[in-house]
């Protein structure tokens, strides 16, 4: 006889996903969304009554340029796919809450507004989460320092840890 207790209910297994610039992820199943940032904003969605989750990666402001064949690589086409796979995967709107993560700035160098990518980037998921009118319950942006991220779809919690910048 062991002297072990087992828990009263067994976790379910959780799947671990990572997820890369310009990736659109989500689902309805238990899964860790792991990703990196710099500049790159993650709008993590997550509806709060059905346990469904999307996180998204993207890297540059606006809409893609005619020609672009990897859409979601700018916010725009990012902000809309993860919207439309999450509700697609059975999330429901007035549900939904988001987080928004990244946007550092990376270089140390002083640059112009308009070349500022990572502001631009968080300033785009703002408009974007408030014209649908989703509440951002959680942001962590800015500063200048990369952020690794990891978001439970089916929990919407949240770990963010910076990234030490490395000496020149």
């Amino acid at each position: 006889m062991s002297d072990m207790t087992l828990p009263t209910a067994i976790e379910p297994a959780v799947r671990d996903v990572y997820v890369l610039p310009g990736e659109v992820r989500h689902a309805n199943t238990p899964t860790r969304f792991l990703t990196v940032l710099g500049s790159c904003v993650a709008v993590c969605l997550y509806d709060r009554i059905h346990g469904i989750g999307g996180l998204n990666h993207y890297l540059l402001p606006g809409i893609p340029p005619p020609g672009e064949k990897d859409l979601t690589r700018w916010s725009a086409s990012a902000i809309d796919t993860l919207f439309e796979k999450v509700l697609a995967a059975g999330a429901k709107k007035d549900c939904m809450e988001a987080k928004v993560f990244g946007g550092a700035r990376i270089s140390a160098r002083d640059v112009p507004d308009a070349m500022r990518i990572g502001d631009r980037n968080v300033d785009e998921a703002i408009v974007a989460l408030r014209k649908r009118g989703v509440e951002i319950v959680n942001r962590s942006t800015g500063g200048n320092v990369g952020r690794k991220i990891i978001f439970e779809s089916h929990t919407g919690v949240v770990w963010v840890k910076d990234l030490a910048r490395a000496s020149p």
